[in-house]
């Protein structure tokens, strides 16, 4: 801080652990050397000296204020992982309608945790060797005007959720292409398997059937030159309100 009185002194203090310090110097014309305390006494007059030491001080003592540091604030709500096939179990069940089979597949979250669920599962049928993915297509959610569905939801522990589907042409791939189909040939064999996908790229679970796979009814094969089975399935739906936390709209 430079004196008003005599502007060629300056003031400077340090802050220490032990307090405030002090000094006073040339501030030109003298080479930067710095100049005792007595010297400057007798040059300032000791009420000078005080009060320049004493603001300097005070002004360091200010600009040394510590502020507290802020710590991030965390998001309010933080979304659940997707669900993984590890932590889900499913069932399959239908029955025939008009030469097809019109039912629900519906996953249960079996661990400690919420998980989320998006979009639409991949149904496949294991028959022999590799399962066969069926042909799915959006089935629209204006054909049962009393339920609700989402595109996302979360499933909590020990709740679930379901999708609706209607499976329909399913047809045995080695038999003689013809329409109309002949006798029992070009009927799809049972499958010894039902696996559902609850993302693209994840892991499949295997999907119980209410009295075993003997027990599930099949689609008429009504259109054997067609490449694949096809099945049209729902976004998915609750049969408790209680059981999931929809995050977007429904659709």
């Amino acid at each position: 801080m430079r004196s008003a009185e005599h502007p060629d002194w300056t003031c400077e203090s340090r802050l220490h652990a032990a307090g405030a310090c002090c000094y006073c110097g040339c501030a030109r014309g003298c080479g930067g050397a710095r100049i005792s305390a007595e010297e400057i006494s007798r040059r300032l007059g000791i009420g000078s000296l005080r009060f320049l030491c004493a603001a300097v001080v005070s002004a360091a003592a200010v600009t040394a204020v510590t502020l507290p540091v802020v710590a991030p604030v965390a998001s309010a709500r933080s979304v659940p992982a997707a669900c993984r096939a590890s932590s889900l179990s499913a069932r399959f069940s239908g029955q025939g309608a008009s030469q097809t089979i019109v039912g629900e597949l519906t996953v249960t979250n079996t661990s400690t945790t919420s998980c989320r669920l998006t979009g639409r599962p991949l149904i496949a049928m294991r028959t022999s060797g590799r399962p066969a993915t069926l042909d799915e297509r959006h089935w629209s959610s204006s054909a049962f005007p009393d339920a609700r569905f989402s595109s996302t939801i979360l499933i909590g522990p020990r709740h679930s959720a379901s999708v609706r589907f209607q499976w329909l042409n399913w047809c045995n791939p080695k038999a003689p292409r013809s329409s109309p189909p002949s006798g029992n040939a070009a009927e799809g064999k049972r499958p010894s398997q039902i696996l559902v996908m609850v993302a693209p790229g994840t892991q499949p679970t295997i999907a119980n059937v209410p009295g075993g796979l003997r027990q599930l009814g099949l689609p008429r094969c009504l259109e054997p030159d067609r490449p694949a089975s096809s099945i049209y399935v729902t976004l998915w739906t609750s049969p408790s309100t209680a059981a999931i936390s929809r995050l977007t709209n429904d659709v």
